[in-house]
């Protein structure tokens, strides 16, 4: 029996957030450091790279953030997202990618401005998608 889709949505978010702390010590690492560290190709969670073992990475937290608005706005509301965003931007998260940063704390408006969205009618100035991709499963679950 295939699983509900909750399930799938829920399998979904824990193995990207698992994943992405199984990865952040060795993202900005020489190539070759996991191979290194575990020569036998069999890795445990482990510290490294200003990261605790098990530790969420701004990806993660930016998914939960993600999944958060989903759940209580009932679906996709960009402006609320990308409030949620700049919030956590404005806390000053330990890591935070550098095209991110300066969209969050430009002081500019969220614009539903992309072909194809609701409300749309004009193209934005700045946008946040260099990593959008890590946040997508969220939306698609």
């Amino acid at each position: 029996m295939a699983p509900h889709r909750p399930d799938r949505v829920a399998g979904a978010v824990v193995g990207s957030a698992v994943g992405d702390a199984l990865g952040a010590p060795f993202e900005f690492g020489p190539a070759g450091a996991y191979a290194a560290r575990f020569p036998d190709g069999v890795g445990t969670m482990c510290g490294g790279g200003g990261w605790e073992p098990g530790e969420a990475t701004d990806d993660t937290q930016m998914a939960v953030l993600v999944a958060e608005s989903l759940l209580e706005r009932g679906g996709f509301d960009p402006p609320d997202l990308f409030d949620r965003f700049r919030r956590w931007a404005d806390a000053g998260p330990k890591d935070i990618g550098l095209q991110t940063e300066a969209v969050l704390t430009s002081g500019d408006r969220w614009c539903c401005g992309r072909k194809g969205l609701p409300g749309s009618s004009r193209r934005p100035v700045r946008c946040i998608a260099r990593r959008s991709i890590v946040r997508v499963l969220d939306v698609l679950g």
